[in-house]
Parts: C-alpha cells; sequence; structure tokens
C-alpha cells in the first residue's frame, strides 16, 4: 500500500521543485535589488541572478513537465553547486577583516551563495537517492 508521502520526497514539507523555484527566485531578487540598492555598474553584483534564473527555469520545468523532472533537477543542481563554489571566495576575505567589511553588499551575496547553495545542493542528492531508493523498490 502506498499513501501520498511515498510518491514524493519532500524537505522540510516543500517537494525539491518547490525549493528550485523559490531558490532560484530568491536569488534572482537579491541580484536585482542588489544591483539597483548598491548603485553597482559592476556585472558581478548580477551573479546571483545568473545563476538564479536557471534554476528558476529548470524549477518551473519540473513542475510543468513531470515526465522531464529528472533532467531539470540535474540541471538545477548543477546551478546549486556553482552557487555553493561561488560562495566559497567568502573564505578568502575571511583572512582579513576588511575584506570582508570592504563591501558589504558582496559579502551578503556570497554568503547566500555559500549557504543557500550547501542547503539546495544536499536537499537535491537527498532527494536523488530517495528517488533512486524508489526506483529500486518498484524493481524489487
Amino acid at each position: 500500500m502506498s499513501d501520498k508521502k511515498d510518491t514524493k520526497l519532500l524537505f522540510l514539507g516543500f517537494s525539491i521543485e518547490f525549493w528550485t523555484v523559490g531558490y532560484g527566485l530568491t536569488l534572482t531578487l537579491w541580484g536585482l535589488a542588489i544591483s539597483i540598492l548598491s548603485k553597482s555598474n559592476s556585472i558581478t553584483s548580477w551573479i546571483p541572478a545568473m545563476i538564479g534564473i536557471p534554476m528558476l527555469i529548470s524549477g518551473l520545468m519540473g513542475l510543468k513537465v513531470p515526465q522531464q523532472k529528472k533532467v531539470w533537477m540535474h540541471i538545477a543542481l548543477i546551478f546549486g553547486i556553482i552557487s555553493l563554489i561561488g560562495g566559497l571566495d567568502l573564505l578568502r576575505g575571511l583572512s582579513s577583516y576588511t575584506s570582508l567589511t570592504s563591501n558589504l553588499w558582496a559579502t551578503f551575496s556570497k554568503l547566500l551563495l555559500l549557504i543557500g547553495g550547501a542547503l539546495y545542493s544536499f536537499a537535491c542528492i537527498k532527494s536523488f537517492l530517495w528517488a533512486r531508493k524508489q526506483r529500486v523498490k518498484t524493481l524489487a
């Protein structure tokens, strides 16, 4: 007997597609807001949005085309890992307090990329492992 909870893994109460849309939207809006608020002329202020837009599209496609969800979520995970790696640049600034405080907008962006990318990647991996176990169960 299979109930609704067995058909989809929920991470903190939400599906991975929902997390993908949420994180992608967060990064996109953050990049837009930071670029406007800081009056930045640098393309680097848009990096969160450059990562967020493909994630947002992947999440929406995963919701709209469930038979291709696996492909879209793997694409989203690539951008989640890119987010995590991009956020690791924050560690470089830890050696010097002044480099962390010289541009707080950039520091907060890196922190969002690091923490969000780590949590998102963890949720994806957990979801992928769960899906694989479900496939094995149905084959047995």
